[in-house]
């Protein structure tokens, strides 16, 4: 259980860590004025005043404005002391220095700040920005783009080039962070108290045509009509966006619970807890077990290249194989392998073996006459000399390719033969529970961003991302890093949103989808074999803990258990136990195996195992194995935006 926890521990203490390790600087944008005039030639002339609050040293500040439509100025100034836009001379002013990054579209304003608060003045004009249909004239324009964080207490005026009488100029709000329209007299007036970091402050207005009387027409045929039915029609999509995703946030608060509850069950289901008190009923039982069925069972299923040595001890146990210890080959002496190895011997007839063992003589031994024969020598890959001289590397990866080949086909026989194939079989209901969490995920993703009113490029890159993305999980679904990164991509994908409101239950669901996918068993263990698994489980920890009694296991009994302990990688400890029994290794009353040295030389056949040359199940349970650069460069790799550097 310890395992299945682990990675979704190290995914906790990671998220904490980089929050404990934000920046030792910071800066806030405390409040924002914006002044803006559509002149009757559509230019559109701007003047802002940003309030900054520093922590730490910064070498300026920078504002974005897209490069599509031309600037035919940008200046920047230090606010005088205590005065608004349009109480002041700019003759009095002194011009701070101003670079232009095309490639990030951002202006930087080199002025060094440290732990205080300043003022910042910029003013440009944006040429025809405005356009003039037949009948009317429109402004959009989104004043607040690409911002590195939150403005606090923005305030925007749009001065028209004329009076105009009421209800004779329409101003739509696309904004989708906040903020709203408070005024239409003299000017238009917008406020936001805090506008997101995802924000632009974009508004639409619709005017008489005479208010741009130096602007030559637009030769586009415009349906003003239509296109305020449709502006009318959008806002009120707008309106009904935040039900839609506070909606969105309480289904997946409930959602989040619902997984959460399966993860606990599957985590202390009865069954679990059951098991858990029946363990002592089976302790006789583990020790009588056959140590490849041991094996099978604390890997629920699975075994790995080195479990070659259960299968061997399996043999043994049952009288078909003998064992004996003889010499090193000699290319091995001069590494670190034991000065002995192990030869086992069959000589019986192996078409009398079952297939699982059929096949475990013929991937492992060699036939000599009428016996067959496996030194795990024999097993030991090219030597670190023989790797740097490259001296017979083709016969080493050739039989290492054979080595896995033959594995791969014991394997087969093993978990397809009784009685393993009737203690453990795959979970057919984890493929569709997994699948099924990865179809939910981009179905959130997808109808979240139909809410938030998306753009149609972003809403199709992002339900595409999230679809090809899904589709690959789903195929690759009995690995759970796959699910796992799945989920992760998807948060990603739907932090995007502007909509801030369901961002953190989405966040809930992925994390107990992560945690229902580690959970999830991949196969189903039948009652007998889940008990037994757990008494060896507990058979295991008592070594672990040089919990060993020897004296209440008759002579044959040892020799069995020893064997055991030699596939679980506790046989030194247990060795160890017995020789205080009878006295030293190789006493006439003890078993032949105890003599033998055994555990150093399988540690050593299974670390140094053949090799085909590709990415091998060896591992084993085994205890015994947006800120920018502080640089003064204003084209900083910092992506452009408005803030500070």
């Amino acid at each position: 259980m310890r395992r299945k926890l682990l990675p979704l521990f190290l995914v906790i203490c990671l998220a904490a860590i980089m929050t404990g390790c934000s920046e030792s600087r910071s800066y806030t944008i405390d409040q924002v004025d914006i002044n803006a005039y559509v002149e009757d030639n559509g230019d559109l002339y701007v003047e802002e005043l940003f309030t900054y609050t520093f922590q730490g040293e910064f070498n300026g500040v920078k504002r974005f404005l897209p490069e599509d439509k031309t600037h035919l100025f940008f200046e920047a100034y230090l606010a005088p002391e205590g005065k608004g836009l349009g109480t002041f001379s700019y003759d009095s002013l002194e011009q701070l220095p101003v670079e232009y990054d095309e490639e990030n579209e951002t202006y930087y304003i080199a002025n060094r700040e440290q732990d205080r608060t300043q003022r910042f003045i910029y003013r440009y004009r944006i040429e025809s920005a405005a356009v003039r249909h037949a009948d009317y004239g429109e402004l959009k324009w989104a004043f607040l783009e690409r911002n590195d964080q939150k403005l606090n207490q923005v305030h925007l005026n749009i001065f028209l080039s004329g009076a105009f009488a009421p209800g004779s100029v329409q101003a739509f709000l696309r904004d989708r962070s906040g903020g709203r329209i408070i005024g239409m007299d003299k000017s238009i007036r917008y406020h936001n108290e805090v506008l997101s970091e995802n924000g632009d402050a974009e508004i639409r207005l619709f005017f008489p045509s005479r208010l741009l009387a130096q602007m030559p027409q637009d030769e586009a045929k415009v349906n003003y009509s239509k296109e305020l039915e449709a502006e009318q029609s959008y806002q009120l999509k707008l309106g009904e966006r935040m039900n839609r995703l506070e909606l969105a946030d309480d289904v997946l608060d409930h959602i989040a619970i619902a997984l959460f509850a399966a993860a606990v069950l599957l985590l202390l289901s009865p069954l679990t807890i059951l098991v858990w008190l029946q363990r002592g009923k089976y302790k006789q039982a583990a020790e009588q077990s056959d140590p490849l069925m041991a094996a099978y069972l604390l890997r629920k299923g699975r075994l790995l290249k080195r479990d070659f040595a259960a299968g061997l001890f399996s043999l043994h146990r049952r009288g078909l194989i003998t064992v004996q210890e003889i010499e090193m080959n000699e290319r091995l002496l001069h590494s670190n392998a034991p000065d002995t190895t192990l030869k086992f011997a069959f000589t019986g007839d192996i078409e009398s073996l079952h297939e699982a063992d059929q096949r475990l003589v013929r991937w492992l031994f060699t036939r000599r006459g009428k016996s067959w024969t496996c030194r795990l020598d024999n097993l030991v890959g090219a030597t670190k000399e023989e790797r740097i001289g490259g001296r017979r590397q083709a016969y080493y990866i050739n039989k290492g390719r054979r080595f896995h080949k033959g594995f791969e086909q014991w394997e087969e026989a093993v978990t397809e033969s009784a009685p393993f194939n009737s203690s453990i079989w795959p979970n057919k209901g984890r493929k569709w529970a997994v699948i099924g969490l990865i179809i939910f995920h981009w179905l959130a993703v997808t109808l979240l961003y139909k809410f938030d009113l998306a753009s149609a490029f972003a809403f199709w890159a992002a339900t595409l991302a999230a679809g090809v993305c899904g589709i690959f999980a789903a195929f690759k679904h009995r690995k759970k890093k796959y699910a796992i990164i799945y989920f992760l991509l998807c948060c990603v994908i739907e932090s995007q949103i502007v909509g801030e409101v369901p961002s953190g239950s989405y966040g809930l669901v992925a994390l107990t989808s992560i945690l229902l996918v580690f959970l999830l068993p991949q196969f189903s263990i039948s009652w007998e074999a889940r008990c037994l698994r757990v008494a060896v489980a507990g058979q295991r920890r008592a070594w672990h803990r040089n919990r060993i009694n020897a004296d209440r296991y008759e002579t044959e009994q040892l020799a069995e258990l020893l064997g055991h302990a030699f596939v679980l990688g506790y046989g030194a400890k247990v060795q160890q136990k017995l020789y205080v029994r009878y006295g030293q290794a190789g006493s006439e009353a003890a078993p032949d195996s105890l003599s033998l040295n055994v555990e150093p030389i399988i540690m050593y056949t299974q670390r140094h195992l053949l090799s085909s040359g590709r990415k091998a199940r060896t591992g084993d349970y085994y205890s015994s194995g947006t800120s920018a650069s502080s640089s003064s460069s204003s084209s900083s790799s910092d992506g452009g935006g408005t803030g500070a550097y």
